[in-house]
């Protein structure tokens, strides 16, 4: 039968789950360090591995990073390999699937639009953005070189929650996924698992346990995660300088729940913004810095102009700008740039093959010599 259990200062009713994790704890291992053994090498993708990490992934790389173990006459994925790179980790962890909602009304019970996305939990963090994204409000700001997006909500900030709930998660638990709401004035996000022992809601803004630190490493390879144990606390920051009230950590039944509030986004209390507009920031719109503007720029000019020299790597764009070859400093600086169609893939039907090269288009060309004009 349940009981009661003291950790640090906390009482906690010590349920299955949490005694298990104890245990564990105290064996000194973790959950997703398990190797799975109903599951097999094939069922990793390591293409999508590779392009994450920026480098190729062999069977010695998942054994080096714990994201597959030795079971005795066989090689099996753990727990951390198949949240990293199995394209359906449910097939293993009933938990390991993110359910995505925006619910309107005063209560939250109207359910305006869902998604649930399932694959790596690496991938798991830009489709949870997009659909965020897709129900916030937008303009585009002018400076620089440049137009910017703005959005209503803090990006940055979200972001960032969403990739610590994903990090953070307890995959054994077997009721619940990861749950983003957004709700007219905040965004929740649950994830399963109560604190790690020892820690608490004041404790995470100073410093952080991994409870998943192999599942992490890949999100920090893949630049998704910018840097270990500081991430709460950038969250409270960002919040701040945005002039939002400040974020709501809570353990909650067996999650932890972390609301982050914005600006209104009730339907029935003003009309719609237009998607987009060239004047200012709109009414309770979340403006970047003049310096974020400025250096989202330069980067960008740096970028095209190493590509006139001649078709380019990804890595050799990305090392221009001083950053890692890995698939979130690909997305946030490479992917808008080709979107746009000032740079094209020399493959284009084959837009992860390793010989591809990013050249600049015409477009691009254009827009340097207008960048110039403006310099002079």
């Amino acid at each position: 039968m349940d009981g009661l259990l003291t950790l640090g200062p906390t009482t906690r009713q010590a349920d299955p789950a949490l005694v298990a994790e104890l245990e564990r704890t105290a064996r000194g291992f973790s959950f997703e360090e398990q190797p799975e053994p109903r599951a097999d090498l094939a069922d990793l993708d390591l293409a999508v591995l590779s392009e994450l990490r920026g480098r190729p992934t062999e069977v010695d790389d998942l054994l080096a990073l714990g994201l597959a173990a030795r079971q005795g006459g066989r090689i099996v994925p753990t727990y951390a390999g198949i949240l990293a790179a199995c394209p359906d980790p449910t097939r293993f962890l009933p938990s390991a699937w993110v359910q995505c909602g925006r619910l309107r009304g005063p209560g939250g019970t109207d359910i305006f639009d869902q998604i649930e996305i399932h694959g790596p939990m690496p991938l798991a963090v830009d489709k949870a953005m997009d659909f965020l994204l897709k129900h916030a409000y937008r303009t585009a700001v002018f400076g620089g070189v440049r137009r910017r997006d703005v959005w209503s909500i803090p990006e940055e900030a979200v972001r960032e929650v969403v990739v610590n709930a994903l990090v953070h998660a307890s995959y054994a638990e077997r009721s619940t996924p990861i749950r983003i709401g957004f709700y007219d004035d905040r965004i929740q996000v649950d994830s399963p698992g109560l604190l790690l022992p020892g820690m608490t809601v004041e404790t995470m803004r100073r410093a952080s346990r991994l409870r998943n630190p192999a599942l992490a490493r890949v999100f920090r390879e893949a630049g998704i995660m910018e840097q270990w144990g500081t991430g709460v606390q950038r969250v409270f920051d960002q919040v701040a300088e945005a002039g939002l009230p400040e974020p709501v950590i809570e353990e909650t039944m067996d999650r932890v729940r972390v609301t982050v509030y914005v600006p209104s986004h009730d339907p029935a209390g003003r009309s719609r913004p237009a998607r987009e507009t060239e004047g200012g920031p709109l009414s309770h719109q979340v403006k970047p810095s003049d310096e974020q503007v400025s250096k989202s720029s330069e980067q960008a000019v740096v970028l095209l102009r190493r590509a006139a020299a001649g078709p380019c790597s990804r890595a050799d764009l990305l090392t221009t700008i001083g950053l890692s070859d890995a698939y979130g400093n690909y997305r946030r600086h490479l992917l808008p740039l080709v979107e746009q169609g000032y740079l094209a893939r020399t493959i284009p039907d084959k837009p992860n093959s390793r010989f591809q090269r990013y050249r600049l288009t015409d477009a691009g060309r254009a827009h340097l010599d207008a960048v110039a004009g403006d310099e002079e």
